[in-house]
C-alpha cells in the first residue's frame, strides 16, 4: 500500500473568505458530480451524512471537488462506480472519493481528453487550492485494489450575535 498525505495548511488562511454567503456543502458535491457526469458515463454513488455544514468559497470546492472527481473516474475500473463520501467533523467538511481499480495514480484517463499519465489531471493545483480554504488534502492508493482521495477544510461559522448591552432599556 502506497499512502501519501500532504498537509496543505502552510501558509494558507484562516478558511474565511469574501466570496459570499455560506452554500451549503451538500449543494456543492451535488454540482460537482453533476458536472463530471456531463463527460463521463461512469456511475458516481453519493452519501452526504445528515449535518454537514455550509462552507464559504463555494467555487473554490467546486473546482476541488471536479478535479477529484475527474481522476477517480479516469483511474478506475470501467465496470466500478466511484463513491463519494461527504461527512463533517466539529466546525469542517470533509470528502473522500473512492475508486475501485489499478490503485495507480500514475496513470489514468482525463474525461474527455483520453488516457494520461500523471498524478492526476491538476492535482498540484487542487493541492493549492485545499491549501486556500485552509484544508488538508490526502491520497491513499493500494494497487489492484483502488485509490481513495479526499479533502478536509473548514466549514462557514455562524456569524455571533452579540449580546445586548446589560441596562439597555
Amino acid at each position: 500500500m502506497r499512502t501519501t498525505t500532504a498537509d496543505a495548511t502552510a501558509g494558507s488562511s484562516t478558511g474565511a473568505c469574501p466570496h459570499g454567503a455560506p452554500v451549503p456543502f451538500a449543494d456543492v458535491v451535488q454540482a460537482a458530480v453533476r458536472q463530471v457526469g456531463t463527460t463521463s458515463t461512469r456511475w458516481i454513488d453519493v452519501t452526504v451524512t445528515p449535518g454537514v455544514p455550509a462552507v464559504l468559497d463555494a467555487d473554490t470546492h467546486l473546482r476541488i471537488l471536479v478535479d477529484l472527481l475527474g481522476h477517480a473516474v479516469g483511474s478506475c475500473e470501467a465496470d466500478a462506480p466511484v463513491q463519494v463520501l461527504a461527512t463533517h467533523h466539529g466546525h469542517e467538511v470533509a470528502v473522500e472519493i473512492v475508486a475501485a481499480g489499478a490503485g495507480d495514480p500514475a496513470r489514468h484517463d482525463v474525461p474527455g481528453r483520453g488516457p494520461a499519465l500523471g498524478p492526476g489531471p491538476g492535482l498540484g493545483l487542487v493541492q493549492g487550492l485545499v491549501a486556500r480554504i485552509g484544508g488538508t488534502l490526502s491520497l491513499s492508493c493500494t494497487p489492484q485494489v483502488g485509490t481513495a482521495i479526499g479533502y478536509v477544510a473548514p466549514a462557514a461559522r455562524a456569524t455571533p450575535v452579540a449580546p445586548a448591552p446589560s441596562g439597555a432599556r
